[in-house]
């Protein structure tokens, strides 16, 4: 791999840093415009030469197949993650805990607060309990 893309492998590792690593998929296209046998020795050199170290800290491979359901593979692994751990306030209170829309944290209406980021101001939500500690 020579020039812009190689210059964007580098970039990534630098604005990124290796632990964003193992968010990534590298994956392969045009599997339609080459015979299975060209493509999959395209791949291997991939894999060997060009994404050897991204492969070693994690990042996942994949082969794109201009499908939907091709596209839905390639990211399931990472749904699957995002749903297991990124759980939302309002889903707990309303599932876990079995409180009705009103009495939440959003359902007040009240559940963002804005926040200055340089100079962008954005709605962030608040949990009631640090609403509480800041009022």
């Amino acid at each position: 791999m020579a020039g812009t893309p190689l210059k964007n492998l580098r970039l990534f590792h630098e604005i990124c840093g290796e632990k964003s690593f193992k968010n990534v998929i590298l994956t392969t296209t045009m599997w339609d415009e080459v015979d299975s046998e060209t493509g999959e020795i395209r791949e291997e050199e991939w894999k060997r030469i060009y994404w050897k170290p991204m492969i070693a800290r994690d990042s996942r491979i994949g082969r794109f197949l201009g499908t939907r359901d091709s596209a839905l593979h390639l990211i399931a692994p990472f749904l699957d993650e995002a749903s297991g751990r990124n759980e939302l306030l309002l889903q707990k209170e309303l599932v876990d805990l079995d409180l009705k829309l009103g009495p939440n944290s959003c359902g007040s209406g009240s559940c963002f607060r804005n926040v200055t980021i340089g100079e962008t101001t954005a709605g962030i939500a608040t949990p009631n309990t640090e609403r509480a500690k800041k009022s």
